[in-house]
């Protein structure tokens, strides 16, 4: 059995989201009485799963 699927580039306005929840994400670790340090874990949650979706479906 071979199952294929292609993988396409995500555009670059999903990019550069995910880029800007990432560094969020980063400044969140280091600046710790902020609300972007509550949320830091979600924020590179949501810029992975930005990622992964917009590489798995095109036009995403």
């Amino acid at each position: 059995m071979h199952i294929s699927f292609y993988l396409t580039p995500p555009s670059r306005v999903i990019f550069y989201i995910s880029v800007i929840l990432t560094v969020l994400a980063f400044v969140g670790e280091f600046k710790k009485d902020s609300l972007i340090s509550d949320f830091k874990f979600w924020l590179a949650a949501v810029a992975a799963v930005l990622l992964i979706l917009s590489t798995l479906f095109s036009g995403f």
